[in-house]
C-alpha cells in the first residue's frame, strides 16, 4: 500500500517551499565537495585516481546554480527589507 503527503507548506511564508530545497540542495552539494576535496587529496598521495573530468564539470554546474539561486535569495530577501521598511515608514493611506 502506497502512502502519500501533503506537499510542505508554510503558513506564513509561500517561499518556504522553494527556501528548504535549496537548503536541501546546499546540503547534498556540501557532501560532493568534501568528496571532491578527500578524492584530490587521495589522488595527490597517489592512493586513487583523479575525479573523472566529467564529474568535476558536473560538480562545477552544481555549484555555479546553487550560488545563483542563493544570490537570487539574498536579492529578493534584500528588496523585501527595503519594501518593508519603507512600507512601515509610509503605511499605505486607505484611499485617503
Amino acid at each position: 500500500m502506497a502512502t502519500t503527503t501533503a506537499p510542505a507548506t508554510h503558513p506564513d511564508d509561500d517561499d518556504w517551499n522553494e527556501e528548504s530545497q535549496l537548503c536541501a540542495n546546499l546540503s547534498t552539494a556540501n557532501t560532493h565537495i568534501t568528496r571532491y576535496i578527500l578524492r584530490h587529496l587521495d589522488a595527490d598521495a597517489g592512493r586513487t585516481t583523479p575525479t573523472p573530468p566529467h564529474d568535476e564539470h558536473h560538480l562545477g554546474r552544481t555549484l555555479i546554480n546553487l550560488g545563483n539561486r542563493l544570490a537570487t535569495r539574498a536579492l529578493n530577501r534584500r528588496v523585501n527589507t527595503v519594501w518593508n521598511t519603507f512600507y512601515v515608514i509610509n503605511p499605505p493611506s486607505d484611499g485617503q
